[in-house]
This record gives structure tokens, C-alpha cells and sequence, in this order.
């Protein structure tokens, strides 16, 4: 398995976690992520996802990844204010409303809060 081939598979996902990697090579040596990683090709979102470094040019891409990374869960709050531009004031964290336990995670993409609310 070299890099090449496995960006063309998995570039247009976004972000993608090592069980989707499985499904599409069974016999993939989970060594390659770390190698590819150390090398600046690969980041590490957190919970098993990756995404490629790329996806820091997109617009929005933060918001994405919010909703990915941590399911389920919708951007909600300052952040959504802020984006929206009904908050002059601008965000650096990303604030996701979720069902399940209060969590944070920060990468290269960001900081993500995770606030727990009854269903």
C-alpha cells in the first residue's frame, strides 16, 4: 500500500476513521498512519480519525469536523452565532451540543467542546 493510492481513496471524505480505512483494505498495517503522520501527510483528529492536511484550505472545514469527529452532535452556541454573524465577536472554539458525555479535543484543525444536554 503506498500514500498515493490510499489519498485517492480517501481524499474526497474529508475525514475518515481506521475502521473505514479497513473496509476498503482489510490487511492495512495500522504502522502506516503513524509513519504517514510523523511525515506531515496525515493529522490526527482524535477518537481514530484522520484527515489530510489539505482540508485546513477549505472553508468551514472546522464545522465538519465538529459534527464528525464526535456523533451525534450539532454545532450550536457561540459558534454558531459567530458564524452566522449574529455575534460581533469572533470564536476560537468550536462548540458542539451532544447526548453523550461532555468532551473537549484539540488538533491542528482547532479546539472542540462538547457540551452533554438531556435528549
Amino acid at each position: 500500500m503506498n500514500y498515493i493510492d490510499f489519498k485517492n481513496k480517501f481524499i474526497n471524505l474529508g475525514c475518515f476513521n481506521i475502521n473505514q480505512i479497513y473496509a476498503f483494505y482489510p490487511d492495512f498495517n495500522r504502522n502506516n498512519l503513524t509513519y504517514w503522520q510523523k511525515k506531515g501527510w496525515l493529522i490526527y483528529l482524535c477518537n481514530g480519525f484522520y484527515a489530510f492536511p489539505e482540508l485546513k484550505q477549505e472553508i468551514n472545514s472546522q464545522y465538519f469536523l465538529a459534527n464528525k469527529i464526535y456523533k451525534p452532535s450539532y454545532v450550536s452556541l457561540q459558534a454558531a452565532l459567530s458564524n452566522y454573524e449574529i455575534i460581533p465577536e469572533s470564536v476560537v472554539q468550536i462548540t458542539n451540543i451532544t447526548t453523550l458525555k461532555t468532551k473537549s479535543f484539540e488538533n491542528d484543525f482547532g479546539q472542540f467542546y462538547y457540551k452533554s444536554i438531556k435528549s
